[in-house]
Formats: C-alpha cells, structure tokens, sequence
C-alpha cells in the first residue's frame, strides 16, 4: 500500500515541461549496491545531522548516541515537533530499508506513507545523489553509535490535525537526481552541491514567507530559522572577507562570523560537526558561498646570498 501512495503522489506531481519526476523507491531499491561508508561519514559531518537529531543529556561526542533524538521544536507553524531517534537501532532506522530511507530524503516521505513536515530539510535533500544517500544510511546504520530512545509523538497544531492535507507539499515536486553530486574535482560545483543538497544551509539561513516557502530572493541572507533561532547572513557579500582558513578557523572555534562571538543553540552544534569534516570539503563550501573559483596561491618565501664578484676574490 505504501508504494501505491508513493507512486500515486509521483503521478500527481508530473507538470509537462519540467524536470522529469523522481519515482519512488520501494524495498529492492540500491539492494546490490556496495556502499562507501567514508563518504557516508563525510557526508554525516557535512550534513551535521546531529544538530537536530542529537540525544538529550549527550555531548557532542564521537562515542555518544549522537542520532537519539528528543529535542522539541516549537514551531508557530506546525506546533511542537518533537525529533526522533534516527540511530540504526530497532528503535530508530534500523528496521527500514534503504528504499525507506531513500523515499525520506528525497521524497519527504515516511515508510507508512505519511509526508514529514519541511521542518525535515528533505526540499534540499531531494537533489542529492541516490548513491550518497545510501551511503549516509548504511554508516548511519553500521558505524554510528546505536541508542534505543523510543521517538516521541508530535503535538501539531490543530489546523493541521483538522485538515490533514499538508499544503507545503504543493510547492515541492522531488525531482529526478541531475548529477548535481558528480562533481567532486570541481570545487565551486562540489561546495554548492555540499550547501545546498547536504548541509541543507538555506533550510534555516534563507527567509521563508508566510506559506513556509523560501524567499528565493534572499538566498541565504539570514534571519529567523524554521527552529525560532537567529540565523546570520552566510551571502557572499558577508562570508567573502574571511577567506579559506578563516571559515575553517572560525568552524573549529564556533564563532559568529566576526572571529570572537560564540555560536549558540543549534549553530553550536552545526559548527562543530562540520569542522569534523575533511577541510577539503569545509573549503569547498567556502568557495561556494564566497563564489571563489581560485584558491589564493600561497606565499613562498625565499632567501639567498648574492654572488660575490670574482674580482673581490682573494688571490
């Protein structure tokens, strides 16, 4: 039954013209594929998904059920939206498949059928690569640390329990994948697919309107997160002075973009996940951001005595 709503809800999105419609994913979806589990681990530090998913009562450890879920969000859109354990435990993901897991990401879509709020950043995710997508859920599932916290139901508001349908879904049609993560020697095209499709930054750093829809206009331009926290401006005009290392150092150090402010609240833990990914893919998404096709050449600095004369030369 599932699949038919999945299939049904493909059918109903197709617009003539338009990318071609992503079909969903069912039970023997990827089966054969060999998963790369350190990408998988790249792209769960890049994702920063333990920002949202993190354990209550946990720190920010490597060894610590990072994915246990708990934290409520109070969201004047939806009500409170309580984060569920998402660990590869049985209490968690770790009874689904990677077609489950699939239709999540990238069809906002839950294995019994029902549509996960945007809340969930899947209108990023949607565009990632199928292959990565496995490969984030199979490390998810073997390497991650396991909790058996049982999720707990949400409590939205009742407009939305009254009628049901989800009206944000209007304005999202998943997509087939466009190659978008096949581009890793490519810096600028790796960072945007790195921002954009995995770490999901415009989710909170790009203002949505009344209906829950980005503002298009004022990509990344900051201002009131989907969480009710302040997220800053990450535009060009705002990140381009820092320069390379500075993102990175401004990462590991969990500063605001003027060096010395500590980040708080979700940020915090965005930027400590993200500074555990390689550097090459921190800089990619500072290249992105600040649209810096070249890196700076680095500065060598020589020494050498001049020659002397051999007219100076003693006989």
């Amino acid at each position: 039954m599932k699949h038919l709503l999945f299939a049904a809800a493909a059918a109903f999105s197709f617009v003539a013209g338009g990318p071609a419609i992503a079909q969903a994913f069912d039970d023997s979806s990827f089966t054969s594929y060999s998963p790369n589990l350190a990408r998988g681990e790249r792209l769960f530090h890049v994702g920063s998904c333990a920002s949202c998913h993190q354990e209550k009562g946990t720190a920010l450890d490597a060894s610590a059920p990072l994915l246990g879920g708990g934290m409520e969000i109070d969201s004047p859109t939806f009500g409170i939206v309580r984060v569920p354990n998402i660990t590869g435990s049985s209490a968690g993901i770790g009874d689904w498949s990677r077609g489950d897991f699939l239709n999540a990401m990238l069809h906002g879509t839950s294995p019994d059928g029902g549509n996960y709020t945007p809340l969930f950043p899947y209108e990023f995710y949607a565009k990632m690569k199928p292959e990565h997508v496995v490969d984030l859920f199979e490390y998810i599932k073997q390497s991650a640390p396991k909790s058996d916290r049982a999720s707990e139901k949400h409590s939205m508001l009742l407009t939305r329990r009254i009628f049901g349908k989800n009206p944000w879904r209007f304005s999202f049609e998943p997509a087939a994948y466009d190659g978008a993560g096949d581009n890793e020697n490519d810096p600028i095209a790796w960072g945007k697919y790195l921002t954009e499709n995995v770490a999901a930054c415009g989710a909170c750093h790009t203002p949505r309107n009344s209906a829950f829809i980005l503002e298009d206009s004022q990509t990344h331009k900051g201002g009131i997160s989907p969480l009710g926290e302040v997220a800053g401006d990450i535009s060009k005009s705002a990140v381009s002075g820092l320069g390379p290392d500075g993102f990175t150092d401004m990462l590991a150090a969990g500063t605001g973009l003027d060096g010395s402010t500590p980040v708080k609240g979700t940020m915090q833990r965005v930027s400590a996940q993200l500074a555990q990914a390689p550097e090459s893919d921190q800089t990619a998404v500072y290249q992105y951001l600040a649209d810096l096709k070249e890196l700076p050449k680095p500065v060598v600095e020589m020494s050498c005595e001049a020659p002397r004369s051999p007219v100076s030369e003693p006989a």
